[in-house]
C-alpha cells in the first residue's frame, strides 16, 4: 500500500472517518493497516501503519492512550484510528492534544462499517491505481517512451515502488543484479534452487517471479516477504503482472541482450570489489572467460567521467565500436559514475610507455570523432601484470582525475605517470619553476611572436606525445617532415637534441612547470 492519509479519507467507507487531530500529518504515507490488540502494540508495529483500535485496551486510562499515540509517532507510523461508540464516546481531549502537538493523524473511526470494511477498500483503492498503472505502462511501446527511464537498474528501481515490498533481482545462475532488501547478497542466496521448470518458487526470504526474456536467459523477481506472511491473490496477481511488465520491457529494450546482461552482471561484480566488499577471488569466479583473458596478461585500466552521466551507456557502445579503440582486446563496464575500462595489452617487462601512449592517442581520437571531447575525461593508468592489480589501476584512474581536477587541467586525457610526476614537483617554489623554463626556453620565448609561439606548441605537442613525430604531426594536422624540420631548428635555437633521454627529461620538466605555473 501506497497512500498518503489524505488519500486515503477520499475512499468509501475509510472516508466516513473524521480527522479531529494531526492535519499537518496527512501527508504521511500509509505503508499497511494494523489492528491494535495488545497495550503494548507499538513494539511490533512498523513505519508507515495506520492502527485501528476500539479504545478497549485503554478505555481506563487516557494517560496510557497518550503513552500509545507517542510511541507511535516515534515509530514512524502513519496515524491512529480509533472506532468510537462502545468503549468510547468521544476520544479524550488529552489525546487530541497530544496527536495535535505531534502533528499525528488522530481519527475517528465510523461505527458502522468494520475494521475489515475500511482495510479492503483501502487496500483495493490501492490495487486498482496500481493496475490501472501497470496496463498503461505495458500498452505502451517501452517503459523508457513513458516514464523517461533509461536503463536497467532505473526499471528495477521502479518496479521497487509498485511492489511495495523488498526486492532482488536474480539472474538464473544465481547473481544478485538489484536489492532493497536488507538481506546481504550471500544470505539471499543461501537457499536458492535453480527451478528447471522456470516457474514461480518460494524461499526462505519470500516468493520469485520468473521473468522471461531473450535467447532462453531469464531474471527472477525475488519479492521479500517473511515465510509466514500469506500473499493475497491480488498481490499475487499484482507481483505477476509486474513481472509480466518487467519481462516485455526487457525484452524489447535494445540494450539488454545475452552479451549486455553478462556486461551487466560482471559491472555490478567488479563496482562490489573496487568499493572493496568482495575479493578478487570471488571476482574472477564470477567472470566470463574473455573476461579472464584480459586480466590473465599486462593490462591498462582508464576512468571515463562525463559531465551528462546520460551519455555513459551510449558511450560505452561507441567504445566497444571505434575503429581505434577495437584494435586493443578490452571490456568496459558502466559503474560508479563512469565508465571503467581494462585494455589488453603487450606482455613482457619492456617498458610500457608506447602502449599507454597508443592507447592514450587511440582514445583522443576516440573523443575527437564523437565531438564530446568538452563533456568527457578519460584518466589512464600505469601497466598492470595481475588480475590481482586491478584495484591499484583502479585507484590510479581516480587519483589521476583528483590531481587533475586541483590542478584544472584541461586536457580530456590525463595519464597517471605524467599526473604522478606532477604531483612530485608541485612542492617546488613557483619562482624557481618559472625561472628554469624561461631559462631553457628563453630563444624561443623572445623570438617574433607567431614564429615562437608556432615553435612552442609543436615542442609542446611533441613532448606530450612521448616523442611520436607522426602523433605529433597528426595533431598539428602537419606532415611528419614538417614537425622534423621544426624540430630540428628548435634544437638549434635552444640547444637540445630531442633524441636524447636527458634533453627530453629536461624538456617535459619545463613543460611540466609550466602547467603547474598556470595552475597555481
Amino acid at each position: 500500500m501506497n497512500l498518503t492519509v489524505e488519500e486515503a479519507l477520499t475512499i468509501h467507507p475509510f472516508s466516513k472517518a473524521r480527522l479531529v487531530a494531526g492535519k499537518k500529518g496527512t501527508a504521511r504515507l500509509i505503508n499497511s493497516v494494523n489492528i491494535m490488540d495488545a497495550p503494548d502494540i507499538y513494539k511490533w508495529t512498523k513505519y508507515g501503519e495506520m492502527v485501528f483500535t476500539t479504545a478497549y485496551i485503554m478505555k481506563d486510562n487516557p494517560l496510557q492512550a497518550v503513552k500509545i499515540l507517542q510511541e507511535l509517532n516515534n515509530k514512524g507510523c502513519s496515524g491512529l484510528g480509533i472506532k468510537l461508540g462502545r468503549y468510547w464516546k468521544e476520544i479524550p481531549s488529552i489525546v487530541v492534544e497530544e496527536a495535535e502537538k505531534l502533528q499525528f493523524p488522530l481519527l475517528e473511526l465510523p461505527y458502522e462499517f468494520t475494521f475489515s470494511d475500511q482495510i479492503r477498500a483501502l487496500f483495493n483503492a490501492e490495487y486498482n491505481k496500481q493496475k490501472a498503472w501497470l496496463e498503461s505502462t505495458t500498452d505502451s511501446k517501452t517503459l523508457s517512451s513513458s516514464s523517461g527511464l533509461s536503463h536497467n537498474i532505473e526499471y528495477f528501481s521502479l518496479v521497487n515502488t509498485i511492489v511495495h515490498y523488498p526486492i532482488a533481482i536474480l539472474s538464473n545462475e544465481g547473481q544478485v543484479l538489484f536489492n532493497t532488501s536488507d538481506w546481504t547478497e550471500i544470505e539471499l542466496l543461501e537457499d536458492w534452487i535453480l527451478d528447471e521448470h522456470f516457474e514461480k518458487t518460494a524461499s526462505s526470504k519470500g516468493v520469485c517471479y520468473p521473468i522471461q526474456l531473450n535467447e532462453g536467459e531469464h531474471l527472477y523477481m525475488l519479492v521479500v516477504i517473511s515465510p509466514d506472511y500469506q500473499i493475497t491473490s491480488e498481490e499475487d496477481t499484482l507481483f505477476t503482472k509486474t513481472a509480466n511488465m518487467l519481462s516485455n520491457q526487457l525484452q524489447t529494450s535494445s540494450d539488454l541482450n545475452s552479451e549486455s546482461l553478462s556486461d551487466y552482471r560482471s559491472s555490478i561484480v567488479i563496482e562490489k570489489y573496487l568499493e572493496d566488499k568482495m575479493s578478487i577471488d570471488d571476482v574472477t569466479d564470477y567472470l566470463t572467460e574473455s573476461e579472464l583473458t584480459v586480466l590473465s596478461g599486462s593490462y591498462i585500466c582508464t576512468l571515463l567521467n562525463s559531465t551528462d552521466p546520460s551519455l555513459l551507456q551510449s558511450m560505452k557502445e561507441k567504445l566497444s565500436t571505434h575503429p581505434k579503440v577495437r584494435t586493443f582486446t578490452a571490456k568496459h563496464y558502466v559503474l560508479l559514475g563512469g565508465i571503467f575500462s581494462i585494455y589488453s595489452h603487450s606482455d613482457g617487462d619492456k617498458d610500457t610507455s608506447p602502449d599507454i601512449n597508443h592507447l592514450a592517442n587511440s582514445l583522443s581520437d576516440f573523443l575527437s570523432d564523437t565531438g564530446l571531447e568538452q563533456k568527457m575525461t578519460i584518466y589512464i593508468s600505469n601497466s598492470k601484470k595481475q588480475a590481482v592489480s586491478l584495484f591499484e589501476g583502479y585507484s590510479e584512474c581516480v587519483e589521476t582525475k583528483s590531481i587533475a581536477e586541483q590542478y584544472n587541467f584541461d586536457d580530456p586525457i590525463s595519464t597517471y605517470d605524467n599526473l604522478e610526476f606532477i604531483s612530485l614537483l608541485r612542492h617546488i617554489p613557483i619562482e624557481y619553476m618559472e625561472k628554469y623554463y624561461n631559462g631553457l626556453l628563453h630563444p624561443l620565448l623572445t623570438k617574433e611572436s607567431q614564429y615562437g609561439q608556432e615553435m612552442l606548441h609543436t615542442l609542446e605537442t611533441y613532448i606530450k606525445h612521448n616523442g611520436q613525430v607522426n602523433e605529433t604531426a597528426k595533431k598539428l594536422f602537419v606532415h611528419r617532415n614538417t614537425v622534423l624540420y621544426r624540430l630540428e631548428k628548435i634544437g638549434e635555437l635552444i640547444d637540445v637534441d630531442t633524441k636524447k633521454t636527458n634533453d627530453m627529461l629536461r624538456l617535459k620538466l619545463a613543460f611540466l612547470f609550466k602547467q603547474l605555473k598556470n595552475c597555481g
